[in-house]
């Protein structure tokens, strides 16, 4: 093999020559699922048991990885239901370089249970700038122009069609990562909503 084709960049040889570089992100990424593993207490505090009744597991699950598009991310479930046919979740998401996220994930019977609410209280939803993932791929998390649509751009009359005409509806919150003070307060509220929006009562 003719390594001499093979070159570093300045960029590269600066970052794979700084030890430092890859301990700071192994402490950050650290630091954010101790954060999530916090985060999921306030929101088992703030559901009770109002998921029980659905069927749905309330056993929170934080997991991490290197590779979402190449980037590192850390993700806490809870509460969550997959199967192939159904699907009710709340994901958290934090996702280097880029945001943190909340999204709420219906699918199948979920989906069916919770149109009406979503279109009837589709008002605070706008009110709080969330987002409605349109990309036609349910595994899609993070925000991109092309594939989410602000929930503030869709008409009261144009709601009920979209929601009902969806094979799956994944509906987002995005905040910076420059908001990490702010981020426990911030996640608190916007699970909050999704229980408020969906009609669920403790």
């Amino acid at each position: 093999m003719d390594n001499a084709k093979i070159q570093f960049s300045a960029d590269e040889l600066r970052l794979v020559t700084d030890e430092q570089f890859i301990l700071t992100k192994n402490r950050i990424i650290e630091k954010v699922s101790i954060f999530f593993g916090l985060l999921q207490n306030s929101y088992r505090i703030a559901s009770a048991d109002i998921f029980s009744s659905l069927g749905i597991v309330q056993q929170p699950k934080i997991s991490r990885g290197e590779n979402y598009n190449g980037l590192p991310y850390v993700i806490l479930d809870y509460p969550k239901h997959f199967t192939k046919e159904d699907i009710f979740a709340i994901r958290t998401m934090f996702l280097w370089g880029n945001d943190f996220s909340i999204t709420l994930h219906l699918k199948g019977r979920y989906k069916t249970l919770f149109e009406e609410p979503l279109i009837k209280n589709v008002s605070l939803l706008k009110h709080h700038g969330w987002y409605l993932q349109v990309s036609g791929n349910e595994w899609q998390h993070h925000y991109a122009h092309d594939t989410h649509l602000p929930v503030n751009d869709i008409t009261v009359h144009k709601m009920p069609s979209v929601i009902t005409g969806a094979c799956f509806i994944k509906i987002a919150f995005y905040f910076s990562l420059q908001q990490w003070r702010e981020a426990e307060q911030l996640f608190s509220d916007c699970f909050f909503s999704i229980i408020t929006t969906l009609d669920l009562k403790a």
